[in-house]
């Protein structure tokens, strides 16, 4: 009964998300899929570099650092999908609103790169992120008020972008919060006397 069971969600799974990461790897500039040469059909895809699976070959953690990757963000679907940390590449262009397809995130690191435009308020639908790093990047707009639906945040790091406007009082939501990083965006500076409800709170960075 429980081969049965995994078996087709493994072929699935074999099959979709390593398509999926084969698209990504084509649209990157060429000296990236060079760095990814890794990638390919005829290799399993739990050995590709930045790839980690569960025991169904499933993608559970997809880390790829200070690689110089340059392109854009694809709209990936990777239903099983905890860690997206892409820290410290040259990535430009928007999040897509594919991002809230990722249910179990419980990291998203995409922090020192080129990233644009709004951040989508699809991210409120990651409801079991505890870490979300946006920092060092080009975005602008507001903060999306559903971040309060990811009441288990830990680590919130939106600095070193442009958001504008007042920090939504729906963060306050986000109870368990420990760190959060607001500093050289274009905020009001004003903290909304209902993060005195942060009990858990123990660094906060508005500068």
């Amino acid at each position: 009964m429980q081969l049965h069971s995994i078996l087709p969600r493994a072929v699935a799974c074999r099959v979709g998300e390593a398509d999926a990461l084969l698209k990504w790897k084509a649209s990157l500039e060429n000296q990236s899929q060079v760095f990814l040469s890794s990638w390919a059909g005829n290799n399993p895809y739990d050995n590709w570099v930045g790839i980690s699976c569960d025991s169904s070959q499933s993608v559970t953690n997809l880390t790829i650092q200070d690689s110089g990757l340059k392109g854009t963000l694809h709209s990936f679907n990777f239903p099983y999908l905890l860690i997206f940390d892409l820290f410290n590449n040259s990535l430009h262009g928007n999040i897509p609103t594919s991002i809230g397809n990722l249910s179990k995130l419980i990291n998203l690191t995409l922090n020192n790169n080129q990233l644009f435009g709004h951040i989508p308020p699809e991210i409120g639908m990651l409801s079991n992120l505890q870490v979300l790093d946006l920092a060092a990047n080009d975005f602008s707009g507001s903060i999306p008020r559903q971040l309060g639906n990811c009441t288990g945040l830990l680590q919130l790091n939106m600095s070193y972008n442009m958001l504008s406007q007042s920090i939504p009082l729906e963060v306050r939501a986000t109870r368990f919060l420990k760190e959060l990083d607001l500093s050289s965006n274009l905020l009001m500076k004003e903290i909304p006397k209902q993060f005195g409800k942060l009990r858990t709170l123990s660094s906060l960075n508005l500068s």
